[in-house]
């Protein structure tokens, strides 16, 4: 298997990020705007400082999968949840161990973070 990276998104990647979305059959855009209002909703995700956006980049080029965190307060602890909404890896690249790099990197990242993955 090539090199496969894992960092937090950016604005670049969001056209990719949501293709993948598409693929998995959530709605894609019928109108101009809508397609503007998918653009800022993802913008709003990676600008949030309660919610990522990781991404999956073979080659440090390709962007091959992708996966969200929230981060949210527990009732009885004082420390922050990690949650996992959505983790991708575009079909031409599933079964090659990438959903797990993805996983083990945001469980290290909940680690460094203090939180606790969920």
């Amino acid at each position: 298997m090539d090199s496969i990276s894992i960092s937090p998104t950016v604005v670049q990647d969001i056209p990719v990020i949501l293709d993948l979305l598409y693929k998995l059959g959530r709605p894609k855009p019928s109108e101009d705007s809508d397609i503007v209002s998918f653009r800022n909703i993802v913008n709003n995700y990676i600008s949030n400082s309660d919610k990522m956006i990781f991404v999956a980049k073979l080659n440090d080029v390709e962007l091959v999968g992708m996966v969200s965190i929230v981060f949210l307060p527990r009732l009885n602890h004082s420390t922050l949840e990690m949650y996992i909404p959505e983790l991708i890896v575009h079909e031409n690249f599933q079964n090659q161990g990438i959903r797990k790099t993805i996983i083990y990197y945001c469980i290290n990242f909940a680690k460094e973070k203090k939180l606790s993955p969920n």
